[in-house]
Formats: structure tokens, sequence, C-alpha cells
């Protein structure tokens, strides 16, 4: 885990990863559904343990 830093160091960061990003949109679809069907899973686990 990254030690806490400031900010305005954070968003630097940030801005820095967006500027470097480059991938298809078809990839990034693919990613999102992938997180979206992970998520789906965690809740109905989460909902199963209750």
């Amino acid at each position: 885990m990254e030690s806490l830093k400031n900010p305005q160091e954070l968003a630097h960061n940030l801005l820095d990863r967006i500027e470097k990003f480059n991938m298809h949109s078809t990839e990034v679809n693919a990613h999102v559904k992938a997180l979206r069907t992970l998520c789906k899973r965690k809740v109905l686990s989460v909902e199963g343990d209750v």
C-alpha cells in the first residue's frame, strides 16, 4: 500500500495515469462487464452470509 501523499501529488499522479491511458473501447467494455459480474457475485455471496 502506498504511503499517504499530499493532494497535489495524488492529483498529479492521477492526471499522469489518465494521459497515458491507451485502451480500445471494446477492451474497456470487457473490463467493465467483468467488474460488474464480480460485483454481482460479491453481493450475492454477502447476502448468502447474512
